[in-house]
């Protein structure tokens, strides 16, 4: 097992770990725990791991990569961009959708917690996978919004959709 695998193995296995806390806290409470959310954001920073520890230098030379010799191969030296690009850019859009469908509707859509929630896997998959990831919990949410509607139920919690299809894309993407 490398470096490589070992800090990815250990990210995925303790992001699922708070991803069931939280879908459990969702379903009994209907609240998103930020203390949760923040520690599936800070273990995002796992996957800088390997390229912190196969540096001779300091860390800070990961997002500096003309000053990193760690960083020939291309792929790790985009990787704080992208990661600040994918938690950051699906909180702004999710939460653009939301602020216009909550006024089109004239209810809330989508709670911050779970905008939240998305943006934390978005700093692990990066944007257009974390788009990806949106999509497949919306699909696998629809059979369950299509059920309560019938009932006139418009509310249900959306974080276990959002922790299963964000656990599947982070194994995917190891």
């Amino acid at each position: 097992m490398t470096l490589f695998d070992f800090f990815a193995v250990l990210r995925i296995a303790a992001a699922g770990a708070v991803l069931l806390l939280i879908s459990v806290k969702d379903m009994r409470f209907r609240r998103l725990p930020g203390r949760l959310i923040l520690l599936l954001a800070a273990l995002s920073l796992l996957r800088l791991g390997p390229e912190l520890a196969a540096l001779p230098g300091p860390g800070p030379a990961v997002f500096l990569p003309e000053f990193s010799g760690g960083c020939s191969e291309g792929v790790f030296c985009a990787l704080p961009a992208e990661m600040l690009l994918g938690g950051a850019g699906t909180f702004l859009l999710l939460a653009a959708v939301t602020h216009l469908a909550d006024r089109l509707l004239g209810r809330e859509t989508l709670g911050g917690g779970d905008i939240r929630l998305a943006a934390a896997l978005g700093l692990h998959l990066g944007f257009f996978p974390a788009m990806q990831m949106l999509l497949a919990a919306c699909l696998l949410a629809l059979p369950e919004a299509v059920i309560r509607r019938r009932k006139g139920e418009y509310s249900f919690p959306f974080a276990p959709y959002l922790s299963a299809a964000g656990l599947a894309f982070l194994i995917l993407s190891a």
